[in-house]
């Protein structure tokens, strides 16, 4: 497209030139509705949209660049000339002249006018306001998303990702948090705090001097890494966490905004970052950062199970002796009575004792993570071929996680029931953290946990020409499957899983079991068929969904 048509379309923006049509910026209004005016070949839509709502602007605009640049008004366009009877003219049947299109865009507040216009200016430009702040690019962003205006959203992102690569761009955008999109309303939001996630872990150091009070370096981090158990299940996120210094950790700890399912992952996500980086950190900086670890709020399978044996832990065996009375004390003046026996041996008033539990959340409560099994080894697992796995048969998680982490532990698909009917069960398993397991063994851990989660196994059907064909393009498309939900497995609170020893590696165990599963030479040719609906791509799949508790 030519240089001077694009610079004669951005000059007819708000112009009366060539304009066929109005856009109505307006607002909800309290108390009854406005009387309707004269009635008018305008259709009885516009009509009702006058009813309770005040008219803010009224824009002149152009039909075939609104349709072509925004999907909400070329659908509300389409709508109006459904609603618009026709109705024939004396002496000469067919359509009466229309009234100009009105079309009704409402606002939250008056105060989102110049939000919304820039959204429509962009539509005839192309550009964005170059000196507009994130924080007005978020708000212009909002209203070209309910406009459903692409490349404005585009745009808007890539300007953003581009500021967030320094140090004054990640702060203006953690100022203006609150007018970020969720990650389910916009998949880029993921991205933008991955980049943020970088660029302090990189740049921590200009952080930690310039964010005053020093508690603000903890907001910051808790906003980037927002809980313990979500961080710790996603690679990339864990990796980053376990780059940043010891200052970075110690605002985080003492953060009352950082999250977590339960004080268990805190510590888990203490002993991955002091695996990362115990070699470079003093005993001083180790001891300071666990007294940051709230000790009263960890599950009972951390609390009298796997404390005690953490030898970097600077807790002696007499002090988790007295931890674990004063918490079973539950009569408020007893324990304050063994709080002053203990004086000067034992700080009672310590964050081990007295803090108060974090706030229980997880980012990504409801967020599926898929896993896989490679048809291959499912191949060697039951033809017995040890050589092939070795380790037996594995599975992994499409994100690259090893596990899983919720309560403090790991989490994986442990075995998988096939029947003739299909999978009838699927069951979650439970291990001792790779970063704790050195200290434990399959003798010594004794311990049940509970979580909110759901383990699905994957059934693939065929599904004709698949979502999305054409019929220009059914002749030529290759036949679809569509994948379905063959069994599913739900925990709750009152549902309880044996911790087992911890174990280290890439993937996790998998146990394939059935009434027609008979494991020998040669018995993949067998069953293949049986297992056939499960298998898509070479893959045996599924997912696990943690929710909230």
């Amino acid at each position: 497209m030519s240089q001077a048509y694009l610079l004669y379309l951005a000059g007819l923006f708000d112009s009366y030139g060539h304009s066929d049509c109005s856009i109505i910026f307006c607002v909800e209004v309290g108390g009854p509705p406005a009387p309707k005016r004269p009635r008018t070949r305008r259709s009885t839509f516009q009509h009702q949209s006058d009813a309770g709502q005040l008219r803010v602007k009224e824009l002149p605009a152009h039909l075939m660049v609104l349709c072509g640049g925004s999907k909400h008004f070329a659908a509300l366009y389409k709508r109006l000339q459904s609603e618009t009877p026709t109705v024939p003219s004396s002496g000469n049947p067919g359509p009466s002249p229309r009234a100009r299109p009105e079309l009704t865009f409402r606002l939250d507040s008056a105060e989102e006018l110049p939000y919304a216009y820039a959204a429509v200016r962009f539509i005839y430009t192309g550009k964005l306001e170059s000196r507009a702040s994130t924080a007005e690019l978020l708000q212009i962003r909002r209203q070209a998303a309910r406009m459903q205006i692409s490349e404005c959203l585009e745009k808007i992102d890539e300007v953003i990702a581009s500021r967030v690569t320094t140090t004054a761009g990640v702060k203006e955008l953690y100022a203006c948090r609150h007018l970020l999109p969720t990650a389910d309303e916009a998949p880029s939001t993921a991205s933008l705090m991955r980049i943020c996630r970088k660029h302090i872990t990189h740049n921590c150091g200009a952080y930690i001097a310039t964010l005053q009070p020093a508690a603000a370096l903890g907001e910051l981090l808790a906003w980037l890494f927002p809980d313990a158990a979500s961080v710790l299940s996603d690679p990339d996120t864990r990796l980053q966490v376990q780059a940043l210094p010891a200052t970075a950790m110690e605002a985080l700890f003492r953060c009352d905004a950082f999250a977590t399912d339960n004080e268990a992952s805190v510590l888990l996500m203490l002993a991955y970052w002091l695996t990362a980086n115990g070699g470079s950190t003093g005993s001083e900086t180790r001891v300071r950062l666990c007294r940051l670890i709230r000790l009263s709020q960890l599950n009972t399978a951390y609390l009298h199970g796997l404390l005690p044996k953490i030898t970097w832990f600077p807790l002696t065996r007499e002090e988790h002796q007295f931890l674990c009375q004063y918490l079973a004390e539950t009569d408020v003046t007893r324990r304050k009575s063994l709080a002053v026996a203990a004086q000067g041996r034992h700080d009672c008033t310590s964050l081990w004792y007295t803090a108060k539990p974090r706030p229980i959340a997880r980012a990504d409560v409801g967020k599926p993570y898929d896993w896989i099994v490679m048809q291959q080894d499912l191949a060697a697992d039951l033809d017995l071929v040890s050589h092939k796995i070795p380790g037996g048969l594995t599975g992994a998680f499409v994100n690259g996680a090893s596990r899983l982490v919720a309560h403090g532990f790991e989490w994986y698909p442990g075995g998988l029931w096939f029947n003739d009917d299909g999978v009838s069960e699927a069951v979650l398993s439970c291990a001792v953290p790779a970063p704790l397991a050195a200290f434990t063994s399959a003798r010594d851990v004794v311990g049940v946990v509970s979580v909110a989660a759901q383990i699905s196994v994957f059934r693939w059907r065929a599904g004709g020409r698949g979502d999305g064909a054409t019929d220009a393009t059914a002749a030529s498309a290759t036949p679809s499957v569509r994948r379905e939900e063959a069994a599913s497995k739900k925990y709750g609170n009152n549902d309880v899983v044996t911790v087992t020893s911890g174990v280290t590696g890439s993937g996790w165990r998998l146990l394939i079991l059935g009434k027609s599963i008979r494991k020998e030479a040669g018995a993949s040719t067998r069953l293949m068929p049986l297992l056939a609906p499960y298998l898509h791509d070479g893959k045996l799949s599924g997912s696990v969904t943690f929710w909230s508790q």
